[in-house]
């Protein structure tokens, strides 16, 4: 799909590819609950292949619903919530981001 002159599909994989960078870095540093940096992944790789299926509205919905929602507590409370699996703010606020910049690039028609 381009958008006017601009195809956005380059850069959604770039932003796939940082934020895959930015959860393998803040799995080593331990800033995400145990086990949780597999599945993530996993998760974003299913979007991937979502995309590649040429499905961006079921791999935006995927992100929003998989990953989205254990992103958010620093954003809306300043402070991990329980369900967060990103512990650490700064960590989070780097995938989070990550994901609705990924997410808004997805949406571009």
């Amino acid at each position: 799909m381009v958008y006017g002159a601009i195809d956005p599909l380059p850069s959604i994989g770039e932003s796939m590819t940082a934020l895959a960078a930015a959860i393998e870095s803040a799995d080593a540093a331990r800033s995400l609950r145990r086990g949780t940096g597999r599945i993530l992944l996993s998760r974003l790789g299913t979007a991937e292949r979502l995309m590649a299926r040429g499905r961006p509205d079921r791999a935006a919905g995927h992100l929003r619903t998989w990953m989205l929602r254990v992103t958010d507590g620093c954003r809306a409370a300043g402070k991990p919530h329980r369900h967060d699996w990103v512990t650490d703010c700064m960590a989070q606020d780097q995938i989070y981001w990550g994901l609705v910049s990924t997410i808004n690039l997805m949406n571009v028609r």
